[in-house]
Formats: C-alpha cells, sequence, structure tokens
C-alpha cells in the first residue's frame, strides 16, 4: 500500500484531531470530577483523595491507608 501527499495530510489531520480530542477529554474530567485532597498513606506517603464524595482509601485504627497497603496488610 503507498501513501500519498494527500493522506499523509489526511493522517497528520487525524492525529491532531485526536490529540486534542484527548486534551479535552482529560480537561473536562479534571473540572467535572470533584477531588480533594485528604493525606498521606500511613505506609507509602501516596496522595489519598476524595473523589465526588467518596474516600479513595481505607481509614482504620486511627491511620489512613491507600487501597493498595490495605490490600497488602490484608493479605499478611
Amino acid at each position: 500500500m503507498t501513501i500519498s501527499a494527500h493522506n499523509k495530510d489526511n493522517f497528520s489531520s487525524i492525529r491532531e484531531v485526536i490529540f486534542l480530542f484527548v486534551k479535552m477529554y482529560n480537561w473536562m474530567k479534571e473540572v467535572i470530577m470533584v477531588r480533594e485532597l485528604i493525606g498521606q498513606c500511613e505506609t507509602c506517603g501516596k496522595n489519598i483523595y476524595c473523589e465526588n464524595g467518596f474516600f479513595d482509601g481505607v481509614h482504620e485504627d486511627g491511620s489512613s491507608l491507600c487501597n493498595s497497603c490495605a490490600e497488602e496488610l490484608k493479605e499478611k
């Protein structure tokens, strides 16, 4: 299959449109999603957020853990 100059221009335009769409989607996701920093994981230091009113982690025995560390602790 050969690609003519005309097809190359169309391909570039499509890539630019996709790039702009992804950029706009990521921006809208940040604007629409309410994300508030709550604290950091006691084990690994990863930031823990409250996203759209839901705590994205585990609060156990007075300490906050990210989901990954909570799973590891649960397995032990």
